[in-house]
């Protein structure tokens, strides 16, 4: 049995071919107190970082990723980056980066929760998914 997610740190930051377009830098999970996971992606260190705290009964009931192809300088392929996140709880929800456009949505079934993430990221986040497991009582 897993503990359940008890905060979460998400960078936002911008696209540097397009100052306009938000992107997800950074994502981190925290259970307890201060145990994090590492930090998957990277970021300007002169991005702020923000922070959700949930209460101690509060529980992430659903999570929307929010994706994107993106303007880039070159002429390759647009890259295709995260651009936000909404995270919903028993209790609130959460917006981090750009909310609007084409989501993946993490909803756990019923007697689960979700527990952490896993994704793919080089300069910012390219892929982002949820971890389930049987919910604590």
């Amino acid at each position: 049995m897993q503990l359940p997610i008890t905060g979460l740190n998400v960078n936002v930051t911008r696209n540097p071919a397009n100052r306009n377009q938000l992107i997800i830098g950074m994502l981190q999970a925290q259970w307890g107190g201060e145990v994090g996971s590492q930090f998957h992606g990277n970021w300007p260190p002169d991005v702020p970082t923000a922070r959700a705290r949930f209460d101690k009964d509060e529980r992430i009931t659903k999570v929307l990723v929010l994706h994107r192809d993106y303007t880039w300088a070159r002429n390759e392929t647009a890259p295709h980056w995260i651009a936000g996140m909404q995270v919903h709880t028993n209790k609130n929800f959460y917006d981090f980066g750009d909310t609007d456009g084409r989501a993946d949505v993490c909803s756990p079934l019923a007697g689960e929760q979700i527990i952490g993430f896993y994704g793919r990221g080089g300069s910012y986040l390219d892929q982002l998914g949820c971890l389930y497991s049987k919910a604590q009582k």
